[in-house]
């Protein structure tokens, strides 16, 4: 009897890759997340790096949860996998609402999903836990 435990850890990986790579490549569900303001740009940290400022990276706290630092939510079992985040303005910028923030020009902060996965990455993992199944290890 297969542990499904270790296909799920794999899972797990699998997903918070994938969320990286949103931050990353900068881009939501439906493509590129809306660009910094000018006045955004202008409030961030000036830090040692080079290029401009990352959009939802500005401390670098949502992204280091996601890896797995303070804030992250990782977990899997037999029968689940799931990876997320407790950082409090995370759900601001992947489902805006009228209770949230807001930019006092533009009203809400701009959607900036960040926790999905696109249907080749679904296709995917049916591929790790099938190749797993039928591997007989």
């Amino acid at each position: 009897v297969k542990d499904a435990k270790i296909v799920m850890k794999s899972i797990m990986n699998f997903m918070r890759s994938k969320v990286i790579d949103h931050f990353r490549n900068e881009e939501g569900s439906t493509g590129k997340w809306q660009s910094l303001s000018p006045v955004t740009i202008a409030l961030r940290r000036k830090g040692k790096g080079t290029g401009g400022p990352k959009i939802l990276q500005d401390t670098g706290d949502l992204l280091n949860s996601i890896q797995g630092g303070s804030g992250g939510v990782s977990e899997y079992s037999e029968k689940h996998a799931k990876i997320g985040t407790t950082i409090f303005y995370a759900k601001y910028h992947q489902q805006p609402d009228n209770n949230g923030p807001t930019n006092s020009k533009k009203g809400l902060l701009p959607k900036r999903d960040f926790m999905f996965l696109k249907t080749k990455d679904i296709e995917e993992m049916k591929q790790i836990i099938s190749i797993y199944f039928l591997s007989g290890k």
